[in-house]
């Protein structure tokens, strides 16, 4: 056994003494290793390599424990990223619906009766100087394959025009007000 250490030599050559303030924090650090399922030299050294920023992606020195309340709560977070995702494309899909509910009585040629403005259309016309259709297609997110709601949109348009609420231009429309 030459070229061999012993057990104890080795243990000796890798163990340091650390004194803490008080014995009190002495039984909580052992208390917080017993509760994590470490040994006290295993809590402490994490928590060492932690601070001094050497454990980034090391899921050994992670206690079992925390790492598997760490994968649930990104098992977690996906199935909540799915939900809202799904949510968001129903929301789309309700406004678009509200839209064309909307838009409905400026696409009947006949319609008699009151008919509200699309708010949305309004807001755009008094934000910018001049709008293009185009921009205004854009921004209230109309397809050009929606043309019962382009329709509706260019109707809008021209009873406003017709009020004097709006003008053309050679710019685009431009609100009076």
């Amino acid at each position: 056994m030459q070229g061999k250490k012993s057990k104890t030599e080795t243990i000796k050559k890798r163990a340091i003494y650390v004194y803490l303030p008080s014995e009190e924090m002495v039984k909580e650090w052992k208390e917080l290793a017993g509760k994590t399922g470490t040994s006290l030299s295993k809590f402490v050294i994490g928590h060492v390599m932690n601070s001094l920023g050497k454990n980034e992606g090391s899921r050994d020195e992670i206690p079992e424990d925390v790492q598997e309340e760490i994968d649930s709560m990104r098992e977690e977070m996906k199935k909540l990223q799915k939900e809202n995702k799904m949510r968001k494309i129903v929301q789309e899909r309700l406004e678009k619906d509200l839209q064309k509910y909307r838009l409905e009585p400026f696409a009947k040629k006949g319609f008699k009766g009151k008919r509200k403005y699309l708010y949305d259309l309004v807001e755009v016309l008094k934000r910018r100087k001049y709008i293009t259709n185009d921009d205004i297609l854009d921004l209230l997110y109309v397809e050009p394959k929606e043309t019962d709601t382009i329709q509706a949109l260019l109707t809008q348009l021209e009873s406003l025009e017709a009020f004097g609420i709006i003008e053309m231009t050679p710019k685009g429309w431009r609100w009076i007000g």
